[in-house]
């Protein structure tokens, strides 16, 4: 859905409680949502933990001016992670072995199975 406001810090702060709470849904706990204001743009970030200790952030420019009319779309960034569900709520065992196998985190789904030969990693799938 795309909403037009003037980027107030009530609205920004929506944005982000509504983005934190539908990725909750399908990633409980796993995704933290965060808003920065950057060069005049308002910036929703998603931080979530790609290896032990490690945490990688999703960016994206939810408040930016179009024909003068401010407007943000969570939609787009919640769909960022829910395309990564099941990788998010993952073990972090199985997310080294989809990196390691070079499986990107949209790639995976709950099911596939990792098949380690000689430390070489590849996934197998039920069908």
């Amino acid at each position: 859905m795309i909403k037009k406001t003037r980027g107030t810090l009530v609205q920004i702060s929506n944005a982000v409680a509504e983005a934190q709470a539908a990725i909750d849904v399908f990633a409980p706990g796993k995704v933290l949502v965060t808003a920065s204001k950057e060069e005049g743009d308002f910036l929703i970030t998603g931080s979530y933990e790609y290896e032990k200790d490690q945490w990688a952030t999703w960016i994206e420019t939810i408040f930016i001016s179009r024909k003068g009319q401010p407007y943000y779309d969570t939609d787009l960034f919640i769909g960022f992670f829910k395309a990564r569900a099941d990788w998010l709520n993952a073990s972090l065992e199985i997310k080294g072995y989809c990196d390691k196998a070079g499986k990107h985190p949209s790639q995976y789904k709950v099911g596939d199975q990792p098949l380690i030969m000689n430390g070489d990693v590849c996934f197998m799938r039920e069908v």
